[in-house]
């Protein structure tokens, strides 16, 4: 009777430990698909939906991994503190119109603060005269950042890099 408990509790290890490895190495994994497009107006969209009508293209958004450096022309960058360019060597101030929500909005002011980029940040959701202005520039998302009469739209570290340097 022993013999047979024992026997019974490592076949039951076995099965548990044969099925986490199938488990880990044959389970699909999850991935998400984002989708870029051009509306007429010529505006930018991102969507976890594929729109009818509309030449999309595949966006691939690779996992976060500290402390590496990627060099992607996607709008992910994921950039080591070690590795950081130095400082610009202009000082041109920037404008951000953001929301306490917004991702990207974090993210731009992170890079900012890391490159010692002057900035002001007016949220348009708690300042009546900021959404104004947002208004008048025609944002149509955040964040919007403006410098010497310029904008983008969005952010990311490359297009801001190359927005940033041309000014």
């Amino acid at each position: 009777m022993a013999y047979s408990k024992h026997f019974n509790g490592m076949n039951q290890s076995l099965l548990y430990f044969v099925l986490f490895i199938i488990v880990y190495i044959y389970a699909p994994r999850v991935n998400a698909e984002v989708f870029k497009w051009v509306d007429e107006k010529g505006q930018v969209h991102y969507s976890d939906k594929k729109p009818e009508n509309q030449n999309v293209q595949e966006i691939n958004i690779k996992p976060h991994v500290p402390n590496a450096v990627s060099n992607t022309t996607d709008d992910v960058v994921v950039q080591s503190v070690a590795k950081l360019p130095t400082p610009y060597k202009k000082q041109q101030k920037v404008t951000m119109y953001a929301a306490s929500w917004c991702g990207y909005c974090k993210k731009a002011r992170s890079y900012f603060k890391r490159n010692k980029i002057n900035y002001t940040e007016y949220d348009i959701e708690k300042n009546a005269n900021a959404k104004k202005r947002y208004d008048k520039l025609g944002g149509v998302g955040v964040p919007l950042l403006v410098a010497k009469s310029k904008q983008m739209q969005g952010f990311s570290v490359t297009q801001f890099e190359k927005w940033y340097k041309a000014l």
